[in-house]
């Protein structure tokens, strides 16, 4: 099964207007770019953990950067690293909130926008 992708993420976009198919410009595969937005949701939802008077951490803050650099830099496409930093992000936000219901993080890129095969540049 040949997967699609979507990735804006990056100054290297393709046409300035995002990357499709298989991989992107940068090299980045379909199945980096899905995991990438799985690990800014868990971001966003960390971030929403600390709305309400709960007190961001230390630790907190180092796995928010550690997570915005793995995404916003492009620096690490291996799949098991960025599988074990959703991890780490989700295991904190349920330390520091865990019965937050406003703290679900929103859905993938890849799950609101889909690949039209008619936008792909020949």
């Amino acid at each position: 099964m040949e997967h699609k992708m979507f990735c804006f993420q990056c100054e290297q976009t393709a046409s300035c207007t995002g990357c499709i198919g298989k991989a992107g410009v940068c090299g980045k595969t379909a199945d980096v770019a899905q995991l990438q937005d799985e690990l800014t949701g868990a971001l966003v939802g960390l971030s929403r953990a600390t709305d309400g008077g709960m007190q961001a951490t230390p630790e907190m803050w180092r796995l928010m950067i550690e997570g915005l650099f793995t995404t916003v830099t492009n620096v690490n496409f291996n799949e098991n690293t960025i599988r074990e930093l959703i991890g780490r992000v989700h295991a904190e936000k349920a330390r520091l909130a865990p019965d937050c219901a406003g703290c679900a993080a929103p859905l993938r890129t890849h799950q609101r926008l889909r690949y039209e095969p008619a936008l792909e540049r020949r």
